[in-house]
């Protein structure tokens, strides 16, 4: 008799996920990057509208889908800790300027152009990194942010 026959569908993918996670993580990287783009495209397609209305009804989508999930997997909406409250606020916030200044540039740039310096984020992170969190910046690691 099978055992994942009586497993949930979230507790099969679960299994799945932590069996093939080094597969799995890239099929994620893959459709975070064509998601980005196409959404990239719906906002050169949506120029009549301002960046910030499309942000307001990103936000809204994004704020039911999240709040959908913590529902059905009974997460918490604060913690106790109010540094990682904080942190969440602040993420939070960057999070905004960020989507705010994209938008507004893919509106304005050529949509190429847009993509191209949203996509070079990477560079800063291991930069950020290295600065905030004290890990290695490895020469190769140099060489293609140089060549980014």
């Amino acid at each position: 008799m099978d055992l994942q026959a009586n497993l949930s569908i979230s507790e099969r993918y679960s299994l799945f996920e932590s069996k093939y996670k080094h597969i799995i993580c890239y099929v994620y990287a893959l459709l975070a990057a064509v998601s980005l783009t196409t959404q990239n495209f719906l906002v050169k397609t949506l120029s009549h509208l301002s960046s910030s209305e499309v942000l307001f009804y990103r936000s809204i989508q994004l704020f039911g889908l999240t709040m959908l999930m913590m529902e059905t997997k009974k997460m918490q909406y604060h913690f106790k800790d109010v540094k990682v409250n904080r942190l969440l606020i602040a993420r939070g916030v960057l999070g905004l300027i960020s989507m705010s200044c994209n938008f507004y540039g893919v509106r304005i740039l050529p949509l190429s152009e847009a993509s191209v310096i949203s996509q070079i984020s990477p560079v800063f992170v291991g930069i950020l990194a290295t600065v905030f969190l004290k890990e290695k910046y490895e020469r190769s690691q140099f060489f293609v942010a140089i060549f980014c």
